[in-house]
Parts: structure tokens; C-alpha cells; sequence
């Protein structure tokens, strides 16, 4: 899908990584290509999609601003290939992500434009785009800087399960990886502290339909 929007050229295509994977791709692009002012990546977070991320972060509003926007769907997310939400290396998300970043930025270069990259993660995103800046990280050196969005660095001491059962999801998931536990109890507002910010987050959840987002099934909503 392809079409104009304020001065610039948004565009949904796939990418394959250097692992065989397909991602659903896509890219916010100045029609302009030698005023682009730089390169920014999206790495959204665990049970979310590309569409959706880009949307909330503002990729056309990006765009319009002179910067070159581009994302995919992780593996087992959005539209990309996979079992839906079933990550067994989370290494390979790393890896997906180095090889549409080096690919995208040599795409440009191979042109002669050059420009700073910056990479805005959130959540998982987040986590993913600090091993991407990581010192020994193989894009490293083209990674010019990043934002992150709640990191998912750690799961607080409160909110972990007993041992026994992460062992048991483990040994399921390793059997019956398809195999849909629901319903699944929305845990969104647990990531506020603010018991007012709670209730407009459990509202909110309640009565937004995000397509392609992942709530448990063994589908797609």
C-alpha cells in the first residue's frame, strides 16, 4: 500500500531477514529524499504491532518533519510471520531488527544519503533497542541515538510468579506452543502506580480495538 501523505511517501512492504523470516514492513519516507534530516527506527513492544506503534509515536507528524520513519512487526507479531506472541530466542528479535536496520541504511547510502540513526523503543522495544546500542551490538556504529519508552528492562519483584509455575509455562510452551490459555486478565493498568491513572487505563483498554494485537487467543483480534 502506497500513497501520498503531507509531502511524503508512506508505504507497507516485506522484509526478509538474513534467518529466512518475513516482516511486515513499514516505512514513512520524504518524497524529498536528499532533505531528510535523519533515519528513525521503531521497535515496538511484546503482543503490539508495528501500525499501531507508529501511530502512537506519530510517524506521519515525523515525516513531515524531514525524518525518514521506519518499522517492522517482530517476528510472531502484527502481520509478520510466526506463531502469534511466541518468542523462543529472544536474540533472534535482536538479530531481526540489526539485519532490517543494516539493510535500510545501506539502501540509503548505496544512494548517497547519509544521515544520523535513532531508534525509539518502547516497552520490549525498549529493551531490544538498548542491546542494539550496546557496545558490542553489530549496528552499533551507525545507532546515533535513542529513545525509550518504559523499558522493559525487569519485571518488578511484586509481579513475578512462583518459580514452579514459570517452570510449568515453560515446559507448556515448549509442548503446546499453540495452545491459548484464556481468558487473559488485562494487566495494563499494573504499569502505573497512580491508582487514577489505573482506571483511565482499564477504561481506555476496555474500549479500544487495536487490530493485529495480540489478547490471548490463537489468533488475531
Amino acid at each position: 500500500m502506497s500513497g501520498a501523505r503531507g509531502g511524503g511517501v508512506e508505504k507497507r512492504r516485506s522484509f526478509v531477514t538474513e534467518r529466512g523470516v518475513r516482516l511486515d514492513e513499514r516505512r514513512w519516507v520524504p518524497e524529498d529524499r536528499t532533505s531528510i534530516r535523519g533515519f528513525i527506527f521503531l521497535a515496538h513492544g511484546y503482543a503490539h504491532h508495528i501500525d499501531a506503534y507508529a501511530e502512537r509515536v506519530g510517524s506521519e507528524e515525523l515525516m513531515q518533519q524531514g525524518f525518514a520513519v521506519f518499522g517492522v512487526s517482530h517476528h510472531a507479531h502484527g502481520h509478520s510471520e510466526g506463531l502469534r506472541c511466541l518468542v523462543n530466542d529472544y536474540q533472534h528479535l535482536v538479530d531481526d531488527f540489526a539485519d532490517y536496520m543494516t539493510a535500510v541504511f545501506k539502501e540509503f547510502t548505496d544512494q548517497g544519503i547519509t544521515r544520523p540513526c535513532f531508534i525509539i523503543g518502547q516497552s520490549m522495544g525498549g529493551a531490544l533497542t538498548l542491546l542494539l546500542a550496546a557496545p558490542n551490538s553489530r549496528v552499533r556504529q551507525i545507532v546515533s541515538g535513542v529513545v525509550l519508552l518504559a523499558p522493559m528492562c525487569k519485571i518488578a519483584d511484586e509481579m513475578m510468579l512462583p518459580q514452579w509455575l514459570i517452570n510449568m509455562m515453560y515446559w507448556t510452551a515448549y509442548v503446546l506452543p499453540w495452545a491459548p490459555l484464556t481468558p487473559v486478565t488485562p494487566t495494563e493498568h499494573l504499569c502505573f502506580k497512580d491508582p487514577k491513572v489505573r482506571i483511565v487505563v482499564v477504561v481506555v483498554a476496555a474500549v479500544v480495538l487495536m487490530a493485529a494485537m495480540w489478547r490471548g487467543g490463537g489468533g488475531c483480534d
